[in-house]
């Protein structure tokens, strides 16, 4: 009921529902290395801080919109502001945990902004086509967690710091220059092996399971609608599940290369059987799930590029590996849109083997990344995390309130 209700009142088109979409994905990605650099030089406290108010406005201006060029402006506004969120969420949970547990908390991360995303949706929905009332209320929200980041949150606070990170001090080379770690950095084959890998499976979330999978299904069992919407939805459950299982399996062991390759295999895997087993609905949501689950794993490519770059660019480097990832959608996309097309040109209608030809580039490179992985010279932190197990008594007995000092 949101965008009938938007079309609406704009007057807009759907092409013009699609740019206001589009605004904001794309200046999201284009501000990833800004809000990096950003959150590197000034910190993840006033970074926010200020995305946040940035965001504020830009849902006050898009609810007050009359045109659609001020609607546009006002998602621009919040796919810039939007930028430093995950890369500073990333950064805290650097400073604020040992290393050995960052791939857990970098997946509970990824987990909660996925949940969060989905609450939005639903949210909006609440409100029964009154979208201006429903972006005024996130305008409040938003100025509310600005304020509570102004007042707790800290960058650095002197217990959490961690000993075992395998930083450079400040005397090496590659903490000199800004400009030279950076280009060291794009030399590092581990960071374009994990941008390869985050960007295969972030294709396969925003390409087969937001896009082709319920047609697909469809066309598989035609008689049951409903429980093919239900057995899509699964994946996006199993996915908000596995980040935070994968990141908790590797912060155990302490090695992030034996989750990553066992996730890429058992992402092929159930990509196989999804896309050629003949399988009941049953079992087909099964896998889905399943797929979903061994999905998570793509959250472990932040904790290895953490691990072998110095700590003065590691938001710069989080935020360049998030974009990386995140062109996988709109380079699969169109290949897929190519290969369907070309069906529906030569058969006149779209069946199982169309989608399953369609997909065969990604299932190709979710093999591919298998191999790559195994390439990865990770540096581990000495520590593992089965021996914090107190590590709630060690945040919470006091010592907190050196944080607000």
């Amino acid at each position: 009921m949101f965008v009938p209700a938007l079309m609406d009142d704009l007057s807009i088109s759907p092409a013009q529902i699609g740019f206001i979409s589009s605004a904001f994905v794309c200046t999201y990605m284009v501000c990833q290395v800004p809000a990096g650099l950003m959150i590197d030089r000034w910190g993840a406290r006033w970074a926010m801080f200020v995305a946040l108010l940035a965001i504020t406005l830009g849902c006050l201006l898009f609810s007050w919109a009359d045109t659609w060029q001020m609607a546009v402006l006002g998602r621009m506004l919040m796919g810039v502001a939007a930028a430093a969120g995950i890369t500073g969420c990333m950064y805290l949970a650097g400073n604020w945990y040992p290393a050995a547990w960052f791939p857990l908390i970098a997946g509970i991360i990824e987990m909660v902004a996925m949940l969060g995303g989905g609450a939005g949706s639903v949210m909006l929905e609440t409100y029964d086509g009154q979208w201006r009332s429903a972006f005024l209320d996130m305008a409040v929200l938003a100025a509310a967690i600005a304020i509570a980041i102004a007042l707790f949150v800290r960058d650095r606070p002197a217990f959490a710091r961690d000993k075992n990170l395998n930083d450079p001090d400040e005397s090496d080379p590659q903490a000199l220059g800004l400009v030279d770690t950076l280009g060291k950095l794009m030399h590092l084959p581990v960071f374009w092996i994990c941008a390869f890998y985050g960007g295969v499976i972030y294709a396969l979330i925003s390409s087969f399971a937001q896009l082709w999978c319920i047609p697909y299904l469809n066309s598989l069992y035609p008689e049951c609608p409903r429980q093919v919407a239900e057995g899509t939805a699964l994946i996006f459950l199993g996915l908000a599940v596995g980040t935070p299982l994968c990141g908790m399996m590797a912060s155990l062991t302490g090695k992030n290369k034996p989750v990553l390759v066992g996730g890429a295999v058992l992402v092929a895997v159930a990509m196989w059987v999804v896309m050629y087993q003949p399988l009941s609905l049953l079992g087909m949501s099964a896998i889905l799930f399943f797929m979903g689950l061994a999905s998570g794993s793509y959250a472990l490519v932040y904790g290895a590029v953490r691990n072998v770059v110095c700590s003065r660019i590691r938001a710069t480097a989080i935020a360049l590996l998030n974009a990386l990832m995140l062109l996988g959608s709109p380079l699969f996309q169109p290949v897929s849109g190519w290969l369907l097309d070309r069906a529906l040109a030569s058969q006149g209608t779209l069946d199982a083997t169309s989608y399953q030809v369609a997909m065969l580039p990604l299932l190709a490179c979710m093999l591919l990344s298998i191999p790559l992985c195994f390439l990865i010279n990770e540096q581990r932190p000495k520590r593992p995390a089965r021996r914090l197990r107190h590590a709630h008594v060690w945040i919470v007995r006091g010592k907190w309130l050196n944080c607000i000092r």
